[in-house]
């Protein structure tokens, strides 16, 4: 009888455990597989040449369908800075500054974001069109955020600017007393993290207010703190991915960075396993995880720069 509970409750706990996993519905992996495709449209641009045009048409149909097929999934906010670069660099401005209209007004864009010297270089042609945008931008910006969010992108740029200082300080990426120094540098920007998420709690996620700063310094703080990420961030990350509002590649793989690096684990998705040393050579099991997700066998995977910072 003893015997039969005790394997009843391993049971539930390995059940608990598994119900961890993210297990994505069929719909769910259709969409992030057709917003894979736009991305990909998108992302292609320099080296279409002739074919600017078929990429913009492809683009532009990938985003209509997934707004009448998927308007409970798909946040068009996220995209229209791509749909507005590919319209622009194929010299279709009018269209382009709608589409940078969109990005600004919906906050995916800033002013200083639409200054970068590549996006004032679409505008050759018509410098009057951009010295146009560029000061409704700027006079509209301050009308968009609140004081709070306002606050926080300036502390952010600070945080930055102190990020790239320091890698910029000690000029080699590798060796032991640089990484000492940057991970003093990432032990910095962790604190200065958490103190504004306590001092503006109505901000759910900092991070979120600035794509480079999340990406940078989100990739650096994991890099340093891996466990950090499987702590506070996973959790987050996994039920935006359930819900259409994540990338499955990219989960995949920050979670087998993450768990491989704070564990000394063997690589959960296949996606990350440290030059070899964590792979999981039940290949089966692992190709099981990667259905779940919506991500191809390992047989079939693509070989793709993946960027995950590491010192």
């Amino acid at each position: 009888m003893k015997k039969n509970i005790l394997i009843g409750i391993l049971f539930l706990l390995m059940g608990s455990a598994y119900a961890q996993e993210p297990i994505l519905s069929e719909r769910v992996k259709t969409f992030y597989q057709l917003r894979e495709q736009m991305t990909k449209a998108w992302s292609g641009k320099h080296e279409l040449g002739a074919d600017c045009q078929h990429a913009v048409a492809n683009f532009g149909q990938l985003h209509q369908r997934l707004l009448q097929e998927y308007s409970d999934l798909y946040e068009p906010e996220k995209h229209y800075l791509n749909y507005a670069d590919l319209l622009a660099e194929c010299g279709r401005l009018q269209e382009a500054v709608t589409q940078y209209d969109n990005a600004f007004y919906h906050k995916s864009m800033t002013a200083e974001e639409f200054g970068y010297k590549y996006r004032r270089e679409y505008f050759a042609t018509d410098t009057l069109l951009y010295q146009q945008k560029m000061r409704e931008y700027r006079e509209k910006e301050y009308c968009l955020y609140t004081y709070a969010e306002i606050e926080v992108r300036k502390a952010l740029n600070a945080i930055l600017a102190m990020d790239q200082m320091a890698i910029k300080i000690t000029d080699q990426p590798y060796g032991g007393q640089t990484v000492e120094i940057l991970h003093f540098k990432d032990s910095i920007v962790k604190a200065e993290l958490e103190a504004l998420a306590q001092k503006y709690p109505e901000i759910p996620h900092i991070l979120s207010l600035d794509f480079t700063a999340n990406f940078v310094l989100g990739r650096h703080l994991y890099s340093a703190d891996p466990q950090y990420w499987l702590d506070n961030e996973e959790p987050r990350c996994r039920a935006n991915l359930l819900v259409g509002k994540d990338d499955p590649k990219s989960y995949a793989y920050t979670y087998d960075q993450c768990i491989i690096r704070a564990t000394g684990g063997l690589s959960f998705y296949g996606e990350g396993d440290n030059g070899g040393l964590n792979a999981n050579p039940d290949t089966a099991l692992v190709n099981k995880r990667r259905a779940n997700i919506g991500l191809p066998p390992l047989e079939e995977k693509k070989k793709e720069n993946t960027i995950f910072i590491v010192y």
